[in-house]
């Protein structure tokens, strides 16, 4: 299976379909269509560590470690307040891509 669209730029995506042998059968732009296929046996799917942990229907075979890293933009109001539900959410998010990285 393979990511298309805009989703063929991603890292994992180009590394699966530099693959030899790599035959598609499915491919989408829909990250959540590709999980579903992955979860119901039909495909093996490359996926980011936050998509294939977050369902328990998938298992992992193997870490790719020679992707390059990517940058993740957060991005809010130009003033959000200091006590804004835009600020605590914000603040929640740095939290916890801190603790993973």
């Amino acid at each position: 299976m393979l990511p298309s669209a805009e989703l063929e730029g991603l890292p994992f995506a180009k590394w699966l379909a530099a693959r030899p042998g790599v035959r598609p059968v499915f491919r989408s732009s829909n990250m959540a269509a590709l999980v579903a296929a992955a979860v119901a046996g039909h495909v093996v799917v490359a996926l980011t560590l936050a998509w294939g942990d977050r369902d328990v229907g998938l298992e992992r075979l193997f870490a790719i470690d020679d992707l390059p890293k990517q940058s993740v933009w957060l991005v809010t109001h130009a003033r959000p307040t200091a006590e804004s539900s835009v600020r605590v959410v914000s603040d929640r998010i740095v939290r916890s891509f801190a603790r993973a990285l």
